[in-house]
């Protein structure tokens, strides 16, 4: 699977990224988010572009022939998406899986894990890893790793059962 980075250069190089560009200069990079099995494969990037004027996110599935989504309202908090500084950002994913493993670890969790979730996104002002983790056991496990310095901002265990 191709990295963050490698994913945006592949996208920014496209025709379809291209195009929707000239209709949305002032769009944003807000996050990227790949899927997890248990087996430890991921999907394919997701890569978001918000758009404050219209107040909604466009999404790039970047599999073999780039998928272009239509733009769709965002599920935040009020104010706008915050652009991620890929400048700043100098973990890579495998950094903030390692430190959810490290989680799991700390919790002498015992269950499966079955799938997870990866997303780079600005919150609070620093570029975060959200890295999220669903076990057999019906609990999530997240850790928030900053994205620059490698320090564990977050780390939570939900149940699904209340």
């Amino acid at each position: 699977m191709e990295n963050f980075r490698e994913a945006l250069r592949r996208l920014e190089k496209s025709e379809e990224f291209k195009e929707w560009q000239k209709k949305h200069r002032h769009a944003a990079l807000a996050h990227f988010f790949t899927f997890v099995t248990g087996e430890n494969k991921h999907s394919p990037w997701d890569i978001g572009y918000y758009h404050a004027e219209e107040d909604k996110l466009t999404v790039f599935s970047m599999k073999e022939k780039i998928e272009v989504r239509p733009s769709l309202e965002v599920f935040k908090k009020e104010g706008d998406v915050a652009a991620i500084d890929l400048e700043k950002v100098k973990l890579t994913m495998e950094d903030g899986e390692k430190k959810l493993s490290e989680y799991l670890a700390e919790e002498k969790f015992g269950g499966k894990i079955l799938h997870g979730m990866a997303i780079l996104q600005k919150l609070n002002g620093k570029n975060i890893w959200n890295l999220s983790s669903f076990s057999s056991t019906l609990l999530v496990f997240n850790v928030k790793v900053d994205a620059e310095n490698g320090e564990v901002i977050s780390k939570e265990k939900e149940s699904f059962m209340g």
